[in-house]
C-alpha cells in the first residue's frame, strides 16, 4: 500500500511539475507586464496559481486512484478509495512544495 501511494505521488507530482513549469515559462512575460501596471500583487498571483494547482491535483487523484486501486487488487470500497484519494492529494501537495 505504501509503495502504491509513493508511485501515485511520484507520477502525479512529476506530471504536475512538468506541466506547471511549461505554463509558468509561457505566462512569465504576461505576469511581468501586469505586475508593472499594478494590476495585482505578486502574492495574490502565486496564491491563485497554487489554488489552481491543488484543484487540478484533486481532480487527477479522483480519476487516477480508483484505477490504480482496481489494478493493484486492493479492497474496493468507498471509504478506502476516499481515504487513499485524500492521502494522495496530501502527499502530492507535500511533494510539490518540497520540490518548489
Amino acid at each position: 500500500m505504501v509503495g502504491v501511494l509513493q508511485s501515485i505521488a511520484s507520477f502525479m507530482g512529476i506530471q504536475s511539475l512538468v506541466t506547471q513549469v511549461v505554463l509558468m515559462y509561457k505566462q512569465r512575460p504576461i505576469f511581468y507586464r501586469e505586475r508593472s501596471l499594478g494590476m495585482y500583487n505578486t502574492a495574490t498571483y502565486y496564491v491563485t496559481v497554487s489554488l489552481k494547482e491543488v484543484l487540478y491535483l484533486a481532480c487527477l487523484c479522483l480519476v487516477y486512484v480508483p484505477v490504480v486501486y482496481a489494478l493493484a487488487g486492493f479492497r474496493f470500497d468507498h471509504i478506502s478509495i476516499f481515504l487513499e484519494t485524500i492521502a494522495s492529494i496530501f502527499v502530492v501537495s507535500l511533494w510539490l512544495s518540497w520540490m518548489a
